[in-house]
């Protein structure tokens, strides 16, 4: 936004005032070529920009019949665009720290070393809680991509730690815990505690007997009430099955839930899981606001300038063509939508708007000092549609220098917005033209002036007074 609003700045002041000194040099030294200014549509651009017209003279129901088809085909793909978020994309793919995570990942189910933390807040002292810790644990057994030491799920925990030293067949029993253990009720074929059980004093025998395995699955408060504690789970879900394996995790520790207490599945998978679905839905949300703000402005716009508000919704329908190939194209090359892509649509309605508002104005002017729609839209396509392709061409060129890249998400970046500049380029010579002669002829058809010139030439600051 600031790189914007510095640039409309300098548009306005620095780069006008070092064209008129330009010109004025030109004028002393006798060089300024008026012809070649005065002639723009004799180059090549805008002359090619101004052939394009025969579309909008010739078939501009034909052409309108085509986006429409365009406009569902992408409709579709839009729908059954993949969401997606991979930190290890941004990983250089030269890069052979890339390759081996990845043959992690292909070759050993997940990747190394990949944890899942399940952390439960509230009173984990009392013994419904420590029960039903217990009931969680056994239910982590049933958990796919949960890994399984023996007949228990791999996971460090509070009743892990329990059992780790109060199980004499444990390599690490220790007398202590296991005394501590039996007076709160726990047997050799139960790992429960009974109701009355002293939970908390269990909980610091562990302390005094590792103090450092304790830190890491129990926190105790400043006033020593145990508030929270942590599983550490050992998993293998990847990053692609983080979302099945949070709501599989979610049910195992529903049994602490009913208890009053919270449990919450966390990981680096997870929150990535996260965040691409709430990018998702926070993007569609935005992006509706958006072109129902743009359609509601240029309405009112054209309703206030000439009163044709019809107008408004021809220049904006572009647009959402536009939103549609791009994200329908993405989903038929396999690009997933992700943080970089998700831009797409801010850049298609920030850079189609434009170019659509200027074939609009510039038709307005073209009509009323032509005869016919035909001639106006060729005037409309050969002046402003050449300045058009010449500022799409830059930008493409601009963007485009993005697949170069090393890293998957600004080479996509830099690929689908070069398309996405394109096809706002041709959206704005090729569809909106041809709407706005359906829209002309509509008008003469029913014996109405398509435009009022006094109203026009106002809304230009051409008043005759």
């Amino acid at each position: 936004m600031i790189g914007i609003a510095a640039l409309f700045l300098i548009m306005l002041t620095f780069v006008p005032a070092v064209r008129l000194l330009l010109d004025r040099r030109g004028e002393k030294r006798e060089t300024l070529d008026r012809e070649a200014l005065r002639g723009g549509d004799a180059r090549m651009l805008p002359k090619l920009m101004g052939r394009t017209a025969r579309l909008a003279k010739h078939a501009a129901i034909p052409t309108i019949i085509v986006a429409l088809v365009l406009g569902v085909v992408g409709a579709v793909g839009t729908s059954r665009l993949e969401a997606k978020f991979s930190f290890i994309d941004f990983v250089p793919v030269t890069s052979p720290y890339r390759s081996t995570f990845e043959t992690l990942i292909d070759e050993y189910g997940g990747g190394f070393g990949e944890t899942t933390h399940v952390l439960i807040d509230g009173d984990v002292a009392s013994s419904g809680a420590y029960n039903a810790m217990v009931d969680s644990t056994m239910n982590l057994t049933g958990v796919n991509n949960v890994v399984q030491f023996g007949m228990f799920p791999a996971a460090d925990s509070p009743v892990a730690l329990v059992l780790k030293y109060a199980n004499p067949q444990s390599p690490s029993f220790d007398p202590t815990v296991a005394q501590a253990a039996g007076a709160a009720g726990m047997t050799a074929t139960s790992m429960k505690v009974s109701e009355s059980a002293d939970v908390a004093m269990l909980y610091g025998t562990l302390r005094t007997v590792d103090p450092a395995g304790a830190a890491k699955v129990l926190y105790i408060d400043d006033d020593g009430t145990y508030t929270s504690a942590l599983f550490t789970i050992q998993t293998q879900a990847g990053e692609a099955g983080a979302g099945e394996l949070r709501d599989d995790l979610n049910a195992a520790f529903s049994p602490v839930a009913q208890t009053g207490l919270r449990a919450i599945a966390t990981s680096t998978a997870i929150i990535s899981e996260v965040i691409i679905t709430t990018l998702q839905n926070s993007q569609l949300s935005s992006l509706l606001y958006t072109l129902a703000a743009v359609l509601i402005l240029l309405v009112l716009n054209f309703w206030y300038e000439i009163r044709r508000p019809m107008l408004g919704v021809i220049t904006t329908l572009p647009v959402v063509l536009v939103v549609l190939l791009s994200f329908g194209i993405m989903w038929g090359l396999g690009i997933p939508f992700g943080p970089i892509t998700a831009t797409v649509a801010a850049l298609a309605v920030g850079i189609g708007i434009p170019y659509m508002i200027h074939v609009t104005h510039r038709y307005e002017e073209d009509r009323i000092r032509s005869e016919n729609e035909n001639d106006a839209i060729e005037s409309t396509l050969t002046h402003t549609g050449g300045a058009l392709a010449g500022s799409a061409l830059t930008t493409i060129l601009g963007f485009g220098i993005l697949v170069t890249s090393t890293t998957i998400p600004f080479r996509q970046f830099g690929f689908v917005t070069g398309y996405t500049i394109l096809l706002s380029l041709l959206s704005a010579i090729l569809v909106l033209p041809s709407m706005l002669v359906v829209w002309d002829r509509w008008h003469r058809g029913r014996g109405e002036a398509t435009l009022d010139a006094a109203r026009v030439e106002h809304s230009l600051g051409e008043d005759s007074a």
